[in-house]
């Protein structure tokens, strides 16, 4: 018995083994609070996610960029608020002040935000000397082209389960562009990477690698995530999920922006927030929302109408949502007018299906045309026949299901007039007598004239 109790488990934790989201920490909601105080080295900040192996041998210009963290940790370390324009203090120069919005993160309580270029070149205002001039910090300043070292970053995460072979996944995540007052590259280049092994971190230095999904448009948007969705075929085993761009920066695709001419700071960096990463079996979305067949309100009836969806949903942390053609939220109206109904099921605010029902009216009164009284002969056929109605059926007392039928005998016939409202019944008589039996009466003699003179003739008008 045991045995087949470990069975069934087995069976059982199978079939779900990929129903779900299989990047763990797909919110940067576990977060390792002031277990580090560098808020840049991402392993020791969330938990599953980390730097991918970086070689000094192979990079080009020596160097690698941290990710950022922003979650309610680090958040109120640094005075720094989410949803709000917040302004603090450059540390070195007390009198030069940086902008930074800092959205809300799109799930859970944190996000990361991560450097996606390596070097760019541009011409900026440059201040002769920072400390002395703050008192009039713009008084010399001097337009020059210059080379910037940034180092770019990656995340990486461990999936929960390799990838089954020839089987199709989808890989979504959000993204912003982080708006400071040192950034002006907008950046189409970004997206995800699933590969068998850790990414390296500068093999896009070396090889030509094709992200397995990236964005189709420049990524300008700065207030409401974007998310970046794409799907793909398996290869089979594949455990690393890494996000970034994956271009070299000469094969980048992006796009400068006016800088501020003012600021002594401001130069052509870019950073890219990122949240709420999955990957999935595209079958796990998939599900089916079904309302009653199409029907009739009978008058002074109401119809209650439910919701049905079947469990195709997968993916856990689900919000489930309800929207009707009526405006209702509910997961079943009541109505009590005919019309054309619709609801809309979604989960998660972004997978959703929907479907439609039309109410017709009532059916209108029914009257059958026939005479209470069919009259014939024996051996006759008398055929007894009603007004059609399509939304009636027509059923006679025969058995007979249809509009006529021919009478043999005599006797009453019924008809019923069935709707899904109402059953109108009506009747007819058939009198069939025997023709050949009636006695012939004798003829009838019509005077011409009238002549009352007592001769016997035409004396009565009879």
């Amino acid at each position: 018995m045991v045995k087949y109790l470990i069975i069934l488990l087995l069976i059982a934790g199978s079939a779900g083994l990929h129903s779900q989201n299989l990047v763990p920490n797909h919110d940067f909601s576990n977060v390792n609070c002031g277990v580090v105080p560098n808020q840049y080295i991402l392993q020791n900040s969330y938990s599953d996610w980390f730097r991918p192996p970086a070689s000094a041998a192979d990079s080009i210009y020596g160097s690698q960029n941290g990710v950022g963290i922003h979650d309610t940790c680090t958040q109120i370390s640094s005075s720094l608020r989410f949803g709000h324009d917040t302004i603090f203090t450059y540390d070195t120069l007390k009198c030069v002040q940086w902008h930074w919005y800092v959205p809300f993160p799109k799930e859970g309580t944190g996000y990361i935000e991560i450097f996606p270029l390596d070097s760019f070149s541009y011409t900026q205002p440059q201040c002769y000397f920072r400390f002395p001039q703050c008192t009039n910090p713009y008084q010399k300043v001097l337009n020059f082209k210059k080379t910037y070292d940034n180092g770019r970053s990656f995340a990486e995460i461990m999936l929960k389960n390799g990838l089954l072979a020839n089987e199709k996944y989808v890989i979504e995540f959000y993204t912003l562009r982080s708006y400071t007052s040192e950034s002006n590259i907008i950046l189409q280049s970004l997206g995800a990477l699933v590969t068998a092994d850790t990414f390296s971190h500068f093999d896009y230095k070396k090889n030509t690698i094709t992200p397995t999904v990236e964005s189709t448009q420049l990524i300008d948007e700065g207030i409401d995530w974007v998310r970046i969705k794409g799907d793909f075929i398996a290869n089979g085993q594949e455990k690393f999920l890494t996000i970034g761009n994956f271009y070299k920066d000469s094969n980048s695709n992006f796009l400068y922006t006016p800088s501020d001419t003012n600021s002594c700071f401001s130069n052509a960096m870019t950073r890219y927030f990122i949240d709420a990463v999955y990957l999935y079996l595209h079958t796990d979305t998939l599900f089916n929302v079904e309302l009653p067949p199409d029907t009739t309100l009978c008058p002074g009836q109401s119809l209650q109408l439910h919701a049905w969806h079947d469990d195709g949903f997968k993916l856990e942390d689900t919000v489930k949502t309800f929207l009707w053609s009526t405006g209702s939220r509910d997961s079943s109206i009541t109505i009590t007018q005919p019309g054309f109904y619709w609801v809309k099921v979604e989960y998660n605010h972004r997978f959703w299906q929907s479907d439609t029902i039309e109410v017709k009216r009532a059916v209108p009164p029914y009257s059958s045309g026939l005479k209470p009284l069919r009259e014939g002969c024996q051996g006759d056929e008398v055929t007894l026949k009603a007004q059609s109605d399509p939304n009636r059926q027509l059923l006679w007392s025969t058995g007979y299901v249809g509009q006529s039928i021919t009478a043999r005998d005599s006797g009453y016939y019924w008809l019923s007039a069935l709707s899904v409202c109402d059953t109108v019944i009506d009747s007819v008589l058939v009198n069939l007598i025997d023709c050949d039996t009636v006695k012939e009466l004798p003829p009838v003699y019509i005077p011409s004239a009238f002549t009352p003179n007592g001769d016997g003739l035409n004396d009565t008008w009879a």
